[in-house]
């Protein structure tokens, strides 16, 4: 009987033992299989998950821009989550554009032709500074909207003294002589509304808007005058008539472009 049974285990045993080892074989395969697939990029195995790349939250934009009739320059702006938009710019003021705003100024301001020469030569263009706040509406499009504040830093000579005695009303019995030039700033708020075409990481921006001024600080000297009190009297009276005129009648719709470089962080 104890025979029996103990050949009856030596029949059995190499089956079972075949069994084992073709189990082992067979999951040794199917993981080598799964390895192969994700290291060459195929589809997953069923039950693997495939790990997604992270989108930017935040996007970061240089721009080389125009905006006609106000600078040409750079701005930097970030795009953070929500789509809100902070940036800034800095750019130099073309005499073309300030001939542009000088001639919308003489026709706002219904200015005569000595009055608008005055005004004219106090738009020579130095520099453009602006800070701006926008958001994009939808995650899938690239129109937006923008609000902010710049600053335009003017300087110019305005020529003989006589012309801006005239345009003051200042009469006098002695010649002030000497010439005239002036420094100012203006404080301006605009806004905007554009569209950015992103060919990643380039894009491309187009943008109408409109620009006015809240504010403005006029600076006078004469040089050389012949009569001190005089000179300061004019210098005076001739602030206060650019920082008028200035004020109310600097406005002007603008016109954008810009190629940009996009990060995304």
């Amino acid at each position: 009987m104890i025979e029996m049974v103990m050949a009856a285990r030596a029949r059995t045993t190499p089956d079972s033992a075949r069994r084992v080892l073709l189990g082992v074989a067979l999951g040794v395969a199917w993981s080598g299989a799964a390895l192969a697939q994700a290291e060459d990029g195929a589809a997953p195995v069923e039950g693997v998950e495939a790990e997604t790349p992270r989108a930017p939250t935040v996007t970061l934009h240089l721009e080389a821009a125009s905006d006609a009739p106000i600078l040409v320059g750079g701005m930097l702006s970030v795009e953070l989550p929500g789509r809100l938009e902070l940036g800034g710019g800095f750019g130099a003021v073309p005499d073309a554009y300030l001939a542009a705003v000088g001639e919308v100024v003489t026709s706002i301001g219904g200015l005569a032709s000595t009055e608008a020469d005055v005004v004219q030569s106090a738009l020579e263009g130095r520099w453009a500074a602006r800070a701006f706040v926008g958001w994009r509406p939808s995650p899938k499009a690239g129109f937006y909207l923008r609000f902010g504040y710049q600053a335009l830093r003017l300087g110019g000579s305005l020529g003989a003294s006589d012309a801006l005695a005239m345009v003051t009303g200042v009469t006098t019995a002695v010649s002030v002589s000497g010439s005239v030039s002036a420094t100012s700033t203006l404080h301006m708020l605009y806004g905007e509304l554009g569209y950015r075409w992103s060919l990643d990481p380039v894009s491309i921006r187009l943008s109408l808007g409109f620009t006015g001024t809240v504010g403005s600080t006029v600076d006078i000297t004469v040089d050389t005058p012949t009569n001190q009190a005089l000179a300061d009297q004019l210098a005076a009276l001739g602030e206060s008539y650019l920082q008028d005129n200035l004020r109310q009648y600097v406005m002007t719709p603008t016109i954008g472009l810009a190629i940009g470089y996009d990060i995304g962080l």
